[in-house]
């Protein structure tokens, strides 16, 4: 006969209910721990991170006869344009911001910078915005921040300035609409009232491919006919229309006009002679 089993002791029955709580909590652990790693993979949870992203950097102005033209700038449409490069993606930036101050030349005091637009990042290309809240002949001052999706806000960028001058006056811009003379000559009246330095000439295809961009002292400052002749090595194709436009530009640092305006886009019909 086998022996009779020996009933278990208050010390088996305590070792058993120990064992079995740490089997609970071991399993409990290994439940949240499961159930927080899904919910960090479906919901997209991610621990912020502090590190705020770096000052937001100005693309380097071209020079005047350069094309296309980058940096801060007149454009065309009225107002100035700025352009800046994207911060590097794994900074996940998604906003920048400008900022804008004036000058006041009678009180040689510059004001204080305010918030102008936020700029959502879209990609890695270098961003654009144009302030169209611009006056002729007012210097104004611009800064940028970069804001990352959590929150995190960079230094300020270095600052630039520009000031728009009063355009060239496309009335007074020929030939426009009409054929281009024999000549192969460009004409406009120059305005006296305008502090300005050079004229740039630009001539473009319909579709934007350059052709000429020419930069030069005027040949009078009293408001006559300024001329400009497209010379014979420019290879112009015959019943082809092309755009033309002028540029004054002033107040140069260095290689670089910090003051200029745009005309609007002129065109003309070149026709073999």
């Amino acid at each position: 006969m086998p022996p009779e089993p020996i009933a278990p002791t208050a010390k088996y029955y305590s070792l058993l209910n120990r064992t079995k709580w740490a089997r609970m909590r071991f399993w409990l652990h290994s439940f949240f721990i499961f159930n927080f790693a899904f919910l960090t993979i479906e919901c997209g949870l991610d621990v912020e991170d502090p590190t705020p992203p770096s000052a937001p950097v100005w693309v380097q102005k071209s020079l005047p006869e350069e094309w296309p033209e980058l940096g801060i700038d007149a454009h065309e449409s009225g107002g100035i344009i700025l352009e800046w490069r994207a911060n590097p993606l794994n900074e996940n930036v998604g906003v920048y911001q400008v900022f804008r101050a004036e000058y006041f030349d009678l009180e040689d005091s510059l004001g204080t910078f305010t918030h102008l637009r936020s700029i959502y990042h879209e990609s890695n290309l270098n961003h654009k915005y144009t302030d169209t809240s611009v006056q002729l002949y007012i210097t104004y001052f611009y800064s940028l921040r970069a804001i990352d999706n959590s929150g995190n806000v960079s230094e300020f960028s270095d600052t630039l300035f520009y000031t728009l001058l009063e355009p060239q006056n496309i009335e007074m811009m020929l030939p426009n609409g009409t054929t281009l003379p024999i000549t192969r000559c460009l004409t406009w009246i120059g305005g006296w009232s305008i502090p300005f330095e050079k004229w740039t000439i630009t001539i473009v295809t319909q579709n934007g491919k350059l052709v000429l961009r020419d930069t030069f002292l005027p040949h009078n400052y009293l408001g006559e006919e300024e001329v400009f002749e497209i010379g014979n090595d420019i290879d112009l194709h015959s019943n082809m229309t092309y755009q033309w436009r002028v540029d004054i530009e002033a107040q140069y640092i260095g290689l670089e006009e910090s003051a200029a305006s745009e005309s609007k886009w002129a065109n003309f019909l070149y026709i073999d002679p």
